[in-house]
């Protein structure tokens, strides 16, 4: 589990890392604009879930932190918005659509579990909202191969360039 942490830490310090974080960090820049929202499934109110996700939760929001230290993703500060889909596939297709709507995120991070997973690549969730999915982890292979698990195309962090 903790390579697997470790491997996403890495995938979100590279999405991160290649955004402009840091360029200027010797000055630490004060952040301005718009913030950029990444959002997040977490079943932290499923008691199969709930430890696991709850350090997840915290490292993603680690490395959110160091990098908005750092001056953040081209001077705005990146917000990671978590929403709880308690391990239910269907929620995660309804969760994703609000964070699209309400906090506009360009992305989503650190999702887990193979039937969230499958359902969003059944449904194209992250296809129909143009988001990449950074660092989503399972189990299970079929799950694994979907679009879910790569970067979609013509996704929304091009809003960041």
């Amino acid at each position: 589990m903790k390579l697997i942490r470790s491997i996403s830490g890495l995938a979100l310090a590279w999405l991160l890392g290649s955004s402009g974080i840091g360029a200027h960090a010797q000055t630490l820049p004060t952040l301005a604009g718009r913030p950029t929202h990444i959002g997040q499934l977490a079943s932290v109110t499923n008691p199969l879930t709930v430890n696991m996700a709850s350090e997840y939760i915290a490292d993603i929001e680690l490395a959110f932190n160091r990098a908005n230290a750092l001056g953040g993703v081209k001077g705005r500060p990146v917000v990671l918005v978590t929403k709880d889909d308690n391990f239910d596939a269907g929620k995660a297709v309804l969760l994703t659509g609000q964070m699209v709507a309400q906090n506009d995120i360009v992305a989503t991070v650190g999702k887990f579990g193979a039937q969230p997973l499958l359902k969003l690549a059944a449904e194209e969730t992250l296809e129909k909202h143009g988001l990449a999915g950074i660092a989503p982890m399972t189990g299970l292979l079929p799950a694994n191969s979907t679009d879910c698990c790569k970067p979609a195309v013509g996704m929304r962090l091009a809003l960041l360039r």
